[in-house]
């Protein structure tokens, strides 16, 4: 199963056709976009994911304020959203599905606060204290680096890929 993640930046402008256009190359089953909004440039994008088969969607746009980044999951199975005890504060910035076709495979995009925003911390911890599923992948953008419970998958420095940690009692 391909599965590919993607910062469209700014909810993709004048690049939605380029991004549609790659995402299409690319044919993966389930597509993640960071930097998702209500605006008629990802709603361009959504659409394109629509009519080459990942039907099943799922965003975190806000119809009040459609200009802010949000995210958006595109899945050729069915998926739903799960709803987390301790959510993190800001709705727009996570979105954990629940994949009803291969593996039943749950994904949690995130959108990580910059850290001069002093919402970077708690935003991870709320994270953190929610991974209790050993089938999720943790998939997003926001320089994570070391943190409590979170490890690196890039270089020494922040890296933009992260996992959660695995649950003390699964393998």
């Amino acid at each position: 199963m391909r599965i590919v993640s993607w910062n469209m930046r700014a909810g993709g402008g004048r690049r939605n056709q380029g991004i549609a256009n790659q995402l299409r190359r690319w044919n993966p089953g389930i597509v993640a976009l960071g930097e998702f909004r209500g605006t008629d440039s990802s709603c361009e994008i959504a659409q394109s994911l629509m009519d080459s088969g990942r039907c099943y969607q799922c965003d975190t746009t806000d119809g009040v304020q459609p200009a802010i980044n949000a995210l958006l999951i595109a899945s050729r199975w069915p998926i739903r959203a799960i709803r987390i005890e301790h959510a993190p504060q800001h709705r727009h910035r996570w979105l954990h599905v629940k994949l009803s076709g291969p593996l039943g495979l749950a994904i949690l995009a995130v959108h990580v606060p910059d850290r001069s925003s002093g919402r970077k911390n708690p935003f991870l911890n709320a994270i953190a204290g929610n991974c209790r599923y050993p089938t999720a992948e943790s998939i997003g953008a926001g320089r994570v680096g070391r943190h409590r419970g979170f490890a690196s998958l890039g270089s020494g420095r922040e890296g933009r890929w992260w996992r959660c940690r695995r649950p003390r009692n699964s393998r």
